[in-house]
């Protein structure tokens, strides 16, 4: 069974109660991680309630004076993270058990299924509880495998309400039977565990919920309750009516409401009708479109750590964006935030409630807005979406959930990953669990994913060959689609989905980059593509931050951290030439750096434009820029030629570049040995990268390198070109011409030697990246942005990058990618 519904971590059918249930004033301890060595923590059975205690007091063995409610902030250790970061336990759930056994290490339970091996409890030396063969209810028991990204310990916790929720590393549950106890007279039923009706998480008050035509969910929980429950809900405001809501056994509910169309004003009540009690309401709801934000840390990223912030806020508090509704649960970056409209999101000003901040940052000393700490890249998005469709703009609603540093692997199923070869298998579906789950039963338009670079230190991979990162993407795309859309007529089995691709400098280190962005678009260069049908793309790559180096900082030049006698040193006594660098850094901060570009408004431009095509558009108008269709080798010129059907009538262009420092991103191979369009990591012992390995040719596994693979040590000779023709792999060449759809490049600094392949745009350092390497460029003054030389004049959008063999005197791509036109 899946659990749909955050915050509950209750599984199993309701058992009978027992006569001789205990009632002692004084609790007893149940299960738990329960060691009176050393300070720890366990469960009490009193009263007919489960309570979670914080043992401090070792001295006593079975600590009956030391026991201390905590119920508000309790956690039921599973089991600490592991050398691999992944988390495995136990913990018992609806069900029963005879007695507490005499153990002090553990106890041994019915195997799983999957022969997984039962950890994560110790017991006290003496037995405690009822007497033998009294049986009363705890909690059956269920598995729990999921990811501790930043080695947090995992379990659940007791809420204030007295349910039980999850600590930290969410619901990936699959009970485990036990010996069905022998029959016996019930009592009398002991109080409700848990019967309080409540909405989800997800839909709270100034919600926005999906418009027609598709029906919007409304969702919640009653807790356990003890007969069947009955739940109606009632819209009232623009439309009046009321449904039933389904109701499962334990005491999660759903209903589906009418179509409505964008706009409105409503209230939504749903009350118990039996075995549960009250009513509860959610008001300002509205609806419209809403889409979902996942990935890693360029999608956390908060508005904070962007240029464009205070613009959008004076915009937001002049009356703009109103339209605009967010809501985010916690990561390592941003805080929980119910949902909330743009104007009180900038009024309310808090303390951070994220439980962890990425790479040793700190929030600022004063509390920032609620605003402010949202994802900047999910914002910017809605914020552009708004202002290009005009006065046909619906409300808006964003879900965000991205977390920084997390890999694609822990974004979906382990099923969905042993479908892929030359994965990451140390974190399977973490973030599934926790960050998407939980919003499964919550109506959206379309999803958009921001996530990669932590995947640049293994194998980008090719989407035919069913590898690494390009089989990855389409897979989770499909499971996420195919989730979210189990019950006809919510969310489309076809949603949107929209990609960003990395942005530079954002590799990790790894030496592969361009490969990653092919991979991106599951190998075919652009998007959509078959593999992935309904998405779009926005590319980051030549969105950089302006300030890569950061030099100035590191010279202690700025007003963070100045240093007269260090920064005089290494500005050779002119400081001066640091001023534009640290008024940008002092004005708008890194977050660790420039890995984090803070132009994330330009980004949000560029979704924004692709999803008003593709999805509002019914695909008018164009959403990629100039693509590779062919090219041909002349003498010694290569014309390369472009789509026309995806310009959609606009014109190819070259924008001017620094020739002397040439940034052109343009790059010819003239040494054959060197080819690869695409690399992997092998895990080698003793090594923390291990060895490179190009991965064209077949599907590589893990530690494997042959089938005529180039492998070696360090970085791969196809990434960085040597220091003369006749030696260097790839030669940096200039664009001379262009037409409006064919791009003509120069061949004279091959020195004669024969072109083997092209590439454009597909590197990671400042020649690839269109920023030229003038002395102080992205020192003392910026690179740039977008000033990567290829782009559609009509739009402004960049070209997509290309890698491509030269077959005689035309293009071959590699395999899905054809561009032999």
């Amino acid at each position: 069974m899946v659990l749909l519904f955050l915050g509950l971590a209750l599984l199993g059918a309701e058992p009978a109660w027992q006569a001789s249930a205990p009632s002692q004033p004084t609790p007893t301890l149940i299960v738990g991680v329960v060691n009176c060595s050393a300070q720890s923590a366990g469960w009490s059975y009193t009263g007919g309630r489960l309570v979670w205690h914080d043992i401090v007091d070792p001295k006593n063995t079975l600590c009956p004076t030391a026991v201390k409610p905590i119920a508000n902030d309790g956690m039921a250790v599973l089991d600490s993270c592991d050398s691999t970061d992944t988390a495995q336990g136990w913990v018992l759930n609806a069900s029963y058990f005879p007695t507490i056994p005499n153990a002090s290490t553990g106890i041994t339970l019915p195997p799983h299924p999957d022969s997984t091996t039962v950890w994560g409890f110790t017991f006290t030396t003496t037995p405690v509880g009822p007497p033998a063969g009294t049986r009363v209810q705890i909690f059956d028991l269920v598995r729990y495998h999921g990811e501790c990204t930043g080695h947090h310990n995992c379990g659940f916790k007791l809420l204030q309400d007295g349910s039980l929720a999850t600590y930290w590393p969410g619901l990936c549950l699959a009970p485990i039977p036990l010996p069905t106890p022998a029959p016996t007279t019930p009592g009398p039923p002991p109080p409700r565990y848990n019967g309080t009706l409540q909405f989800a998480f997800a839909i709270q008050s100034h919600a926005v919920l999906q418009q027609a035509p598709a029906k919007a969910a409304v969702y919640g929980s009653v807790g356990l309750s003890h007969g069947a429950a009955g739940v109606t809900v009632t819209v009232s405001g623009d439309a009046a009516y009321t449904v039933s809501a389904n109701v499962t056994a334990d005491g999660q509910w759903k209903a589906l409401l009418r179509p409505a169309a964008a706009g409105g004003n409503y209230s939504v009540t749903a009350t118990c009708s039996a075995g549960c009690t009250g009513s509860v309401t959610i008001d300002d709801i509205t609806f419209g479109d809403v889409w979902y934000c996942g990935g890693q840390s360029n999608m956390a990223l908060p508005i904070l750590h962007t240029f464009h912030r205070n613009i959008s806020m004076d915009a937001i508090l002049a009356g703009k964006y109103s339209n605009i509704r967010i809501h985010g649960l916690a990561g390592n970056m941003n805080s929980d935030l119910a949902w909330t409209t743009l104007q009180n999101a900038v009024a309310n000003t808090t303390a951070s409630t994220t439980t962890e901040w990425w790479g040793g940052y700190k929030p600022p000393a004063t509390p920032v807005s609620q605003f402010f700490r949202f994802s900047s890249t999910c914002y910017y998005f809605a914020e552009s979406l708004t202002e290009q469709l005009g006065a046909a703009a619906p409300p808006i609603g964003l879900i965000h959930t991205s977390w920084g540093g997390s890999m694609i692997e822990s974004w979906t199923t382990s099923a969905v990953i042993a479908t892929c070869k030359g994965t990451n298998p140390q974190y399977p579906q973490g973030l599934w669990n926790r960050h998407v789950v939980p919003y499964l039963n919550t109506t959206i338009k379309g999803m958009l994913w921001y996530q990669g670079e932590n995947n640049c230190h293994g194998t980008m991979g090719n989407s035919v060959q069913k590898v690494g990162y390009g089989c990855l993407l389409p897979a989770m795309v499909a499971l996420w689609r195919k989730s979210w859309s189990v019950v006809p007529g919510t969310t489309d089995p076809n949603a949107p989905f929209g990609v960003v691709s990395l942005a530079s400098g954002g590799s990790e280190g790894g030496p592969d980059i361009g490969g990653m962005r092919w991979s991106q678009t599951a190998n075919y260069g652009t998007l959509p593509s078959p593999e992935l049908p309904h998405s779009f793309l926005a590319h980051a790559y030549d969105l950089g931050d302006p300030w890569p180096s950061s030099e100035c900082l590191t010279w202690k030049c700025c007003d963070t951290s100045y240093n007269a006698t260090v920064c005089l040193k290494q500005t050779g006594g002119d400081p001066d030439k640091c001023t534009a660098a640290c008024t940008a850094s002092t004005n708008t901060s890194f977050y660790m750096g420039p890995i984090h570009p803070r132009i994330k408004k330009m980004l949000g431009d560029r979704i924004a434009r692709a999803a008003v095509s593709l999805v509002y558009n019914g695909g008018k108008g164009a959403f990629a820029g100039p693509t590779l269709q062919g090219c041909s080798v002349a003498e010694n010129q290569i014309t390369l030629r472009f789509n026309q059907t995806l310009l959609q009538g606009g014109t190819v262009a070259v924008k001017p570049y620094d020739k002397v420092y040439n940034n052109s991103a343009m790059f010819v191979l003239v040494n054959k040995q060197f080819w690869c369009s695409n690399t992997t990591l092998t895990q080698t012992i003793g090594s923390v990268y291990g060895t490179w390995m190009c991965s064209d040719d077949g599907a590589p596994m893990w530690g494997v390198c042959g089938g005529g693979l180039q492998c070696g040590s360090g970085l791969l000779p196809s990434a960085k070109p040597g220091p003369d023709p006749l030696t260097k792999s790839w030669v940096q060449v200039g664009i001379t011409s262009s037409t409006a759809s064919t791009v003509s490049v120069d061949l004279a600094a091959l020195g004669g030697l024969a072109p083997l392949a092209i590439r454009y745009a597909w590197g990671n350092d400042n020649s690839d990246s269109c920023c030229p390497k003038a002395p102080g460029v992205g020192q003392t003054t910026p690179c740039v942005p977008a000033s990567c030389p290829i782009f559609d004049q009509k739009t402004g959008l960049p070209g997509n990058p290309f890698i491509a063999k030269i077959d005689g005197d035309k293009c071959v791509c590699i395999p899905p990618q054809v561009c032999d036109a």
